[in-house]
């Protein structure tokens, strides 16, 4: 039988595809611990330690932050954002590639004593608690870890993604509770620089957060890293328990307020407290409000919620991370976006729930006092200086 001829379109072969644009090469160390990063919730997947699809969208969040604040609303911004980022019509024109990986070491977050009394917890537990509540089965953390990323884009675009690169080595990180400093990065090239130029906008808020019109406060004294994440952590944590003593009453309204509107309190806590609201509300949401005492009211939920009252949540506004001095060294960092306060939010209620008890809609409290309040706290624990983004 006669060969068949190839059709014309086939008959030479397909040109190598054009590698347009300029590419930089960045070396990247996990510098705290990782939680999650994987594919499943709150696992990394140890045959793809860092996923491209999460770094694409640390990037495009981190964009959307710097640069985001050019633009006066959402439709305008997605236009923009899929120029760089691309969407469901078109391809991203940044192009990303991990190179080469090292996993991290993977450790549980928790593990019981030799003598059967107790648990020793991995530090920061009040950042690593999603880990570690639960004793039957102890969640999984990562500790080093590095990797070289590859990153390509046009020319034009290289401001967008120069900002989006700066603001997730400065404040963000890979895998989960990366506010709370999780997986926080060194790269040298980023590191211990400050891009004022990438900070986009008027400052008034926007529907999403930006770092215009937001605040930082940096300690002034360096330390390891691992030291530097846990005094970050140890501000946030005083703050928010306020009390004048440990395991005294609260200095903050919310548990009295709670009984207040739940009718019922303990025979020692009767409500006292002058004031009024949920003001911690502002750091986040939901908060769960456990009572230990007979009497007082069952555990409580303060959450957001839809007109179809699906239970949503809000993001911190508060970020709290090591802030690059060295590979080895760092200063303390606080960071508020500026968001928007929750009361301006179309179509979500602020909502107090408990198992048996009404559902109570709660008024949104005013997030500028207590941002205020923390940013000031943090500026005398870390002795530190303020910075008006």
């Amino acid at each position: 039988m006669p060969p068949r001829p190839l059709p014309k379109d086939f008959q030479e072969p397909p040109a190598l595809p054009l590698r347009s644009g300029l590419s930089l090469e960045l070396d990247v160390n996990v510098a705290t611990f990782l939680y999650g990063g994987g594919a499943e919730a709150g696992r990394n997947d140890s045959f793809d330690p860092f996923r491209i699809p999460s770094i694409r969208g640390q990037l495009r969040f981190w964009w959307r932050a710097t640069r985001g604040g050019a633009f006066e609303n959402s439709e305008q911004l997605r236009a923009a954002e899929a120029q760089v980022w691309g969407d469901t019509v078109q391809a991203s024109a940044v192009k990303l590639r991990i190179l080469s990986a090292k996993p991290g070491v993977e450790k549980p977050a928790a593990k019981p004593r030799p003598d059967g009394r107790g648990w020793d917890d991995e530090q920061p537990r009040y950042v690593l608690f999603p880990a570690q509540e639960n004793r039957k089965n102890v969640g999984r953390i990562y500790t080093g870890g590095s990797f070289r990323l590859e990153v390509r884009a046009p020319e034009p675009l290289i401001a967008d993604v120069d900002s989006a690169l700066w603001a997730w080595f400065a404040f963000g990180g890979i895998g989960g509770r990366t506010r709370r400093g999780c997986g926080s990065l060194y790269c040298k090239t980023y590191a211990h620089t400050w891009k004022a130029e990438a900070m986009l906008g008027d400052g008034l808020p926007r529907g999403w957060p930006t770092l215009k019109g937001g605040t930082a406060v940096m300690g002034t004294k360096k330390s390891p890293w691992a030291n530097c994440w846990q005094e970050c952590i140890d501000m946030l944590q005083t703050f928010r328990q306020d009390r004048p003593r440990p395991r005294a009453r609260s200095k903050w309204p919310e548990p009295d307020e709670i009984r207040r509107i739940r009718e019922t309190h303990a025979s020692n806590h009767e409500p006292v407290n002058p004031l009024r609201g949920f003001p911690r509300a502002a750091l986040g949401l939901p908060i769960l409000y456990h009572f230990k005492t007979p009497g007082d009211p069952e555990q409580n939920t303060l959450n957001v919620v839809d007109s179809d009252d699906v239970e949503l949540r809000m993001a911190s506004p508060v970020i709290l991370k090591p802030f690059a001095v060295s590979a080895t060294e760092a200063v303390p960092l606080l960071l508020v976006l500026n968001t928007q306060p929750l009361k301006s939010v179309q179509g979500v209620q602020l909502v107090l729930k408990q198992k048996r008890g009404a559902t109570e809609k709660i008024a949104p409290p005013d997030p500028a006092p207590v941002l205020r309040r923390l940013v000031e706290f943090a500026k005398t624990t870390w002795q530190g200086q303020e910075y008006p983004l």
